[in-house]
């Protein structure tokens, strides 16, 4: 449906367009008798076009044409008059009017002309703004994903995004609201907004409150209040939303591993900004962040590893048990000074020499794997590994045990030797 804000100060035209409009299908009509009702009506609702006379008291409709495009640059307009002064015609063209038609003769012809001039702005309203909001979310995506690959910060990144949707996106303001790890509720991380919302307030929408915020963390979807004067916001809320200048608000899912972890926000000073179309990139955006995010779990994660690796090494070279590190082929990674002492190597570089583990006597990569799936003790006795020699089992002096685990995708086996202390 087309809606019309149709403004005329006699009553009669005003009832009489609104019959032959709305005769028509897909179009509904709201009327106003002045300027100042106009504006009144505009601010509490969108209307896709505006069709206003221009001989009207109080202000006319270059006046009232001059103060819409002021409010919003990009709303249809059209002067609908009696009046074909050359003059007015330019003026009214130059200040954004999409057509000027004059009032006279057949009145069904006239309104039939009319609505053609209505469908026209609106279709061509609607192909300007969507090739005006893909260029914006399509350079918005590409600087997304640039620092995607440069920021290994989620702190950093986060605060760049919302940067990013202010200066490259055009909205009015950006949040990023997390998750927090242990208690599960929201907090904002990150949050930006643009230079002519100073002085607004705007800290009830860039917190993890704000009404789309809440529906996508709620809900794990994308939530979108497409024009906050219409949405059933609580009225306050909804008022205070308007005034800042947020028509459209929107909110989209952030994820690791398919796991709910954050929203991201934006505002837009737009009614119904976004499309279907401009949904998907969005979607696709978030989708970016989301896998940015996830190797950052994953770096975190490697690095938590190699510390604790790091720490285990370390308490391990002070042990007076022998121990060694090997690889999936029984190679020699590190061993502690207790196994270098074993294997009368206590100076040998093991891991730059690729020593296997079967050289040194003690046991087989085949022994490796076999104890590592068991997870259970056996002896050894001086000839080396042999539990299942009988007159062995007598003869045991340590333990060995061997554990498995993987690092940075890779797996790798401690064979502890345990000294005997008694």
């Amino acid at each position: 449906m087309i809606s019309i804000l149709l403004v005329d100060d006699e009553p009669v035209l005003l009832d009489l367009g609104s019959f032959y409009l709305t005769q028509r299908e897909h179009f509904t009509v709201d009327t106003a008798s002045n300027g100042k009702e106009a504006l009144e009506r505009l601010e509490k609702r969108p209307y896709q076009i505006v069709v206003s006379d221009y001989d009207m008291p109080y202000m006319n409709g270059i006046e009232l044409l001059r103060e819409v495009k002021q409010r919003s640059p990009n709303q249809p307009f059209i002067i609908f008059t009696g009046k074909g002064r050359e003059e007015v015609v330019i003026e009214a063209l130059n200040l954004g009017a999409d057509f000027y038609l004059q009032k006279g003769g057949d009145a069904k012809a006239q309104y039939t002309e009319l609505a053609h001039k209505c469908r026209r702005a609106t279709e061509r309203r609607q192909a300007q703004d969507q090739i005006r909001h893909l260029a914006r979310l399509y350079s918005l995506l590409s600087r997304v994903n640039k620092a995607v690959y440069q920021i290994r910060s989620r702190d950093d990144l986060t605060k760049e995004v919302c940067h990013i949707a202010i200066e490259q996106g055009g909205f009015k303001a950006a949040s990023v609201c997390m998750l927090h790890p242990v208690t599960n509720l929201p907090e904002i991380v990150a949050y930006d907004t643009s230079p002519d919302t100073l002085g607004k307030t705007t800290e009830p929408f860039l917190s993890p409150d704000s009404v789309p915020t809440l529906h996508t963390l709620k809900e794990d979807r994308f939530h979108v209040c497409s024009d906050n004067r219409r949405y059933p916001h609580e009225e306050s809320y909804g008022r205070a939303l308007c005034t800042a200048g947020f028509l459209t608000s929107a909110s989209f899912p952030l994820k690791v591993s398919d796991g709910l972890i954050g929203a991201l926000t934006l505002h837009s000073d737009e009614a119904d900004f976004f499309s279907e179309e401009e949904v998907l990139l969005m979607m696709e955006i978030t989708e970016s962040l989301s896998l940015a995010f996830e190797l950052m779990a994953q770096e975190r994660e490697k690095e938590q590893v190699a510390d604790r690796l790091n720490m285990m090494l370390s308490a391990i070279e002070s042990d007076n048990d022998a121990f060694f590190l090997i690889d999936i082929k029984g190679t020699i990674q590190y061993a502690n000074h207790a196994a270098r002492r074993i294997t009368s190597d206590e100076c040998t570089d093991f891991k730059s020499h690729h020593y296997n583990i079967s050289s040194t006597g003690l046991l087989t990569v085949e022994d490796i794997h076999r104890l590592a799936a068991k997870r259970k003790e056996i002896p050894i006795t001086d000839d080396g590994l042999n539990a299942n020699n009988p007159s062995a089992r007598s003869q045991e002096q340590p333990g060995l045990s061997v554990r498995s685990f993987e690092h940075d995708g890779s797996q790798f086996f401690l064979v502890h030797l345990r000294q005997d202390r008694s």
